[in-house]
């Protein structure tokens, strides 16, 4: 692979400075959002308050009146035909709102476990997000339906902090769900591309960001990806099932379809589109939309009752961790018929029940000396918890 032959050096760095120059890291992060963006984000961070405990039947009413407490276009700021409004107003409305207790009915289909750490890094940018039950946020499904996902942001967090709450809210809207998803979350994908616009000439910054979202239905397990935050797959008795798609420069379909699109791949301290990103696909970056594209990959499979569990881990996982290493792991304790306290060979606490699993691996990950931030999030499913 060579995407530098006829190009000197000199026109190498001039191509880079006409991209660097409007390829800014957003130092604030996401600091407002759009007007329309402002329900999703309440839903988000209501929805968080409730993570471990039972979500009530009036969540969605209770929404609607955290909403209605503000006079968000008063609140906000008009820029270039937008209104824009703090999302520190927002998060600080929400912590002064208090949950309600309510008896869990019915059996979990699922038991989530999450965790992340900024490893080596200066800044955490990567962001994740789960929704036990997607029937309790749209009165369109008495299905159940799992949703979680990982986002690794790069040149700052903003991209990533907006995909965790707009996606599976995006998803809900659509009109086709929860019939054809993978119709469904392919759309909900581009519309959070186009949604994030805005926001980033707003900003004057260029972030960007991976996704991997799972969704998990009754029947099926659907999921998606841009870049290389993957997803894995274990059932009982096989080897892990790859669910996701490295979208790299370095592959040579990928590569192709950048070149096609008038770009170049170079090798700038690892294969980089223009020399500067790591990833082929994306949300966001958008000085270099012309061949990173945010189109998905999309898998589906039917439940056959064999599932033991799915992982979706940033790359700062997946570089110090195999397929099968990590499964083998997570296997090794389910497989106990109860968890132990202590510590492992190298110190490392190890998992007190299933919820602390990700805890785990997220420690042993930065004892390998894993070079960036790393999230993983494992979803258990029931019949092998």
């Amino acid at each position: 692979m060579d995407g530098v032959i006829g190009l000197t050096r000199e026109d190498k760095i001039k191509k880079f400075q006409n991209v660097i120059q409007k390829t800014q890291s957003d130092v604030l992060g996401l600091d407002s959002i759009k007007l329309v963006d402002v329900k999703d984000r309440i839903v988000n961070g209501y929805l968080k308050k409730y993570q471990g405990k039972c979500i009530p039947m009036s969540f969605n009413d209770d929404v609607q009146r955290i909403m209605e407490s503000q006079k968000w276009e008063e609140i906000g700021e008009l820029k270039e035909g937008n209104v824009f409004v703090s999302t520190n107003k927002i998060d600080e409305l929400l912590n002064n709102v208090e949950i309600k207790d309510c008896e869990r009915k019915g059996e979990r289909k699922v038991w989530f476990s999450r965790s992340s750490s900024i490893g080596p890094k200066k800044r955490m940018e990567d962001f994740d997000v789960f929704v036990e039950d997607m029937k309790m946020l749209s009165n369109k499904t008495s299905e159940s339906i799992a949703f979680f996902g990982v986002f690794d942001g790069h040149l700052g967090t903003s991209t990533a902090d907006y995909c965790s709450f707009k996606i599976y809210n995006e998803i809900i809207r659509h009109k086709e769900f929860p019939n054809n998803l993978k119709r469904v979350v392919c759309d909900a994908i581009y519309s959070v591309e186009n949604g994030f616009k805005p926001l980033a000439e707003k900003l004057s910054a260029n972030a960007g960001t991976t996704a991997a979202i799972a969704l998990i239905t009754e029947r099926n397990i659907i999921t998606a990806n841009v870049g290389d935050t993957e997803i894995v797959l274990c059932r009982k008795g096989m080897e892990p099932e790859v669910l996701s798609t490295r979208h790299i420069p370095k592959e040579e379909n990928e590569k192709k379809r950048i070149e096609e699109a008038g770009g170049k791949v170079y090798n700038n301290n690892g294969w980089r589109v223009e020399g500067l990103l790591g990833v082929s696909r994306s949300i966001g970056d958008e000085p270099l939309k012309t061949c990173v594209t945010c189109e998905p990959s999309i898998f589906e499979k039917e439940l056959k009752g064999d599932e033991e569990f799915l992982v979706i881990a940033s790359d700062g996982f997946w570089d110090v961790f195999s397929y099968e290493n990590a499964t083998a792991i997570i296997r090794s304790f389910l497989e106990k018929e109860q968890f132990v306290s202590g510590v492992d060979e190298d110190g490392i606490c190890l998992p007190k029940n299933l919820k602390d699993m990700a805890r785990y691996l997220v420690d042993v990950a930065i004892k390998r000396k894993t070079l960036d931030n790393v999230t993983v999030s494992i979803c258990f499913f029931n019949n092998h918890c």
